[in-house]
């Protein structure tokens, strides 16, 4: 890789040598001449002016409190909250269950997001459980992850982000029943994605603000409904059996609470994203924890007083009869005004990719950066100090995967393993309570916060696979590949001669067209 010289003593000799040609040429240059010569020097110098003030090339703490509570409120906001949250109704029964259900998931999600607070003030590194991994369970486990992470669930993440986007975009211009074209939908959502990759390569700032204003959307039209229930509330048009009978109907199984808590943990997931950026984020002691409480607690609040606007007009039959319970409330509350709900979920959906782009290129990043992938993802651009080509590798994988088909079928799938992930993790802070006595940890939570976690998560694994096994079976072998990658590339001391070249030739590449180095 090359590299910024200084010069020694010899060069500053022929140096000033040449300065004395170069003033007697000036003389002989005319001023027009001269300042545009001063432009194009100006702007082929910025690079070498810029390393030469601050000559070391990493990631920046560029993230405060503000910015990492929009970031963590934006990744748990999705569409969930506006299309299913008859989920939790349906297996409970009842108005009363179903707001305990959603209070209940609020607080396991804040103990998960507190237990991912302790890891990551201990290790506050980019990367978040892919570096938890390394240290707990070793450098197998963690490529293990970090191939399945990055190979498989984030890019097939990002096109359903992208074209459920899409969808919502283009629905309103279409009668119900209308047959949308695929490919309009396709191509938007790509364009979508390398919208939000060229504003994520240009620095965490920028992404920052954008991030910024959609946690604002996302909670203003979250609001809207909440104000709708309220007007209805204060018209008397309320549904009166709904509260007069919260608990009717109730059903409480082992089955019921199971699912129906299944359902709320989807609608709260995204809370770790900010593990992933500690590199990043400024005074992270300190500001990780607020965050994850600020975040969980705005989130759980307006959830619940979501839900109780649905049931302002809704009774729980019709809640579950509704595939997109937001679209039901606002047609029969206000139907000409119905078309507002897709721009929602678009607006939610944008937000959300967005942040999930920001957030799941730093596995990669620091994967290439431990040696488990290639060089030439683990570069960092000059100009903005951006993870640039992990953001730039994982947009290209996330728009290939638009290509296939049945996707949300196979994103079923994955859900399986990302509970094994999930067990493992909670796992590997449960041995840093008990085998790692001597680190140092800013942010300690008690023990029994991980097992009861670790315990939620084994039971999320366990019962799907023994309900369906072939899928838990097919789940399973998306990791399988990893491990013959792992032995016969990454674990070996010496890469073979093809395999340097190759590495070489794409990091002198990517440097080139990115404009990006090797973390200093």
């Amino acid at each position: 890789m090359t590299a910024v010289s200084k010069g020694n003593g010899s060069e500053s000799q022929e140096q000033n040598g040449n300065n004395v040609t170069s003033i007697e040429n000036d003389k002989n240059t005319s001023p027009s001449q001269k300042e545009g010569r001063k432009k194009s020097k100006s702007k082929t110098s910025k690079i070498l002016s810029d390393l030469e003030k601050d000559d070391t090339i990493n990631l920046k703490r560029e993230i405060g409190l503000l910015e990492a509570v929009a970031i963590t409120v934006g990744s748990i906001i999705g569409s969930g909250i506006f299309i299913s949250p008859k989920g939790i109704v349906q297996h409970v029964g009842s108005i009363g269950a179903s707001l305990v259900i959603w209070v209940i998931s609020g607080v396991i999600s804040l103990m998960g997001a507190f237990c991912y607070a302790d890891l990551g003030t201990a290790f506050p590194s980019a990367g978040g459980a892919y570096t938890y991994l390394f240290e707990s369970f070793g450098p197998t486990v963690a490529f293990l992850y970090l191939w399945f992470t990055n190979i498989v669930h984030v890019p097939l993440s990002n096109a359903i982000l992208g074209l459920a986007f899409a969808k919502y975009v283009i629905q309103p211009f279409f009668p119900i029943g209308c047959y949308i074209p695929d490919l309009a939908v396709r191509l938007l959502s790509m364009t979508a994605i390398m919208v939000l990759t060229a504003i994520n390569c240009q620095g965490v700032r920028q992404a920052s603000k954008v991030i910024n204003v959609f946690m604002y959307l996302k909670i203003f039209a979250l609001g809207l409904i909440i104000a709708a229930g309220v007007l209805v509330v204060a018209t008397g048009q309320q549904t009166q059996e709904n509260f007069e009978n919260l608990w009717t109907g109730t059903v409480i199984t082992a089955e019921s609470v199971v699912y129906s808590l299944f359902s709320g943990s989807f609608a709260f997931g995204g809370w770790q994203a900010m593990s992933t950026m500690m590199e990043e984020l400024k005074e992270p002691q300190r500001n990780l924890p607020r965050a994850i409480f600020i975040s969980i607690g705005i989130v759980t609040f307006v959830y619940v007083l979501t839900n109780l606007a649905y049931f302002t007009v809704l009774t729980p039959a019709e809640m579950i009869s509704s595939d997109a319970v937001a679209v039901t409330f606002i047609d029969k509350f206000w139907g000409s005004f119905v078309w507002v709900v897709p721009v929602f979920v678009a607006v939610s959906t944008f937000g959300s990719l967005g942040i999930h782009i920001m957030t799941t290129a730093r596995y990669c990043y620091v994967g290439a950066r431990c040696g488990h992938f290639p060089n030439a993802i683990g570069l960092i651009s000059i100009d903005h100090h951006t993870p640039i080509s992990s953001i730039v590798f994982l947009s290209a994988l996330s728009i290939l995967f638009m290509y296939t088909s049945d996707l949300f079928a196979l994103i079923n799938l994955l859900a399986i393993v990302v509970s094994l992930w999930q067990t493992l993790i909670y796992a590997s802070l449960v041995y840093f309570h008990w085998m790692r006595k001597d680190l140092e940890r800013p942010f300690k939570v008690p023990v029994i916060l991980p097992i009861l976690n670790l315990l939620i998560y084994l039971f999320s694994f366990i019962i799907p696979v023994y309900l369906d096994p072939m899928n838990g079976a097919i789940s399973v072998l998306l990791i399988l590949p990893g491990v013959p990658l792992y032995y016969l590339i990454v674990a070996t001391e010496k890469a073979h001669p093809w395999i340097r070249k190759i590495d070489e030739w794409t990091t002198i590449t990517t440097q080139k067209l990115l404009m990006s180095l090797k973390e200093d």
